[in-house]
């Protein structure tokens, strides 16, 4: 199962098992791909020449990947270990079709050895059309520090209306102006790198809580309401349930959510779905509100708990990358 390798992923890099991580980047999965090859780049700070052959495998087989969040970590994890080909993988990840993949080629060029070979295709993706990309590209340029890039980006400055891709655009150009050089500007996802946790304001998660939560409303209706659910509508309920939750799990694994986080909220979300149907149909008269207070409870204990194992905000102890 994917959950199972998952775990098993988790238990190697904390080893630093960089072979078993190797076997996984291979698997079938693409969740489970990305999942060991993220975690390969991020043990590569601290890697000894013996682990450095079967990760240099593992990642040049991966930056090849149909997934994109695969071929993405592959490429940045190469460059981060400075492998030969990592210049060439680099360049080629500047014009991928995906906008992670970009991204993150982006966010590469720093640590590969020619950086000023990549200025003219960092200068295109000034114009790209996804702004997390602009600013990616805008952040390399400026540690890139090569002076012909500051043409373009005062160009773009003037027509940027992202007030994030505006502030990458102007840091570069103070580093290219003789200032500070600029910590790395970090794209904010619009769906979830592996390993990161929470929420991040894709909209599949707006899509994936609703499916959650909505086959539960007839059981938390009865429970503030008082209502009861006729026995010859339990089948439906039930495959209504099972359907609603299988298009949910899908469409989170499909764009690598965190789906402990989306339950979590879904969970802390559950009581006020029978109070809003109170406010739009019915009278308070008819709330109970023992049923209120003990739903409530109940969900609230449950999100906790779902944060606080799987090192949810408030309870996460540590950033991710």
């Amino acid at each position: 199962m994917v959950i199972l390798r998952s775990w098993r992923i988790k238990r190697f890099r904390r080893r630093r098992d960089v072979e078993a991580l190797a076997v996984l980047a291979g698997d079938r999965h693409p969740k489970v791909r990305a999942e060991a090859v993220n975690a390969l780049w991020g043990l590569s700070e601290r890697m000894d020449e013996p682990q450095r052959m079967p990760t240099l495998a593992a990642l040049r087989a991966a930056a090849s990947d149909a997934d994109s969040i695969v071929r993405a970590n592959a490429v940045a994890g190469l460059a981060a270990l400075h492998a030969p080909e990592a210049q060439g993988r680099v360049l080629v990840g500047l014009a991928d079709p995906d906008w992670f993949v970009r991204t993150l080629s982006a966010s590469a060029v720093r640590d590969i050895p020619e950086p000023g070979a990549a200025v003219a295709k960092l200068v295109e993706l000034l114009d790209d059309d996804d702004p997390i990309v602009r600013q990616a590209a805008a952040g390399a340029l400026g540690q890139v520090r090569e002076p012909r890039a500051v043409q373009p980006l005062r160009g773009r400055l003037t027509e940027e209306r992202e007030p994030e891709v505006r502030q990458a655009i102007e840091e570069a150009l103070t580093s290219l102006e003789g200032g500070t050089l600029p910590l790395v500007h970090k794209a904010r996802p619009r769906a979830r790198k592996v390993g990161q946790k929470g929420l991040t304001g894709h909209w599949a998660e707006r899509l994936v809580v609703p499916f959650l939560v909505l086959p539960l409303f007839p059981l938390v209706d009865g429970a503030v309401l008082g209502g009861q659910i006729p026995v010859e509508q339990v089948p439906g309920l039930v495959l209504a349930t099972v359907g609603f939750w299988t298009v949910a799990l899908a469409v989170a694994h499909w764009y690598h959510l965190d789906v402990s986080a989306l339950v979590a909220f879904s969970l802390a979300l559950l009581p006020f779905l029978p109070i809003l149907n109170v406010l739009i149909a019915r009278e308070w008269s008819d709330v109970r509100v023992p049923g209120v207070l003990l739903l409530t409870a109940t969900s609230w204990s449950a999100a906790a708990l779902v944060a606080r194992r799987f090192g949810l905000w408030p309870f996460r102890r540590s950033a991710w990358r």
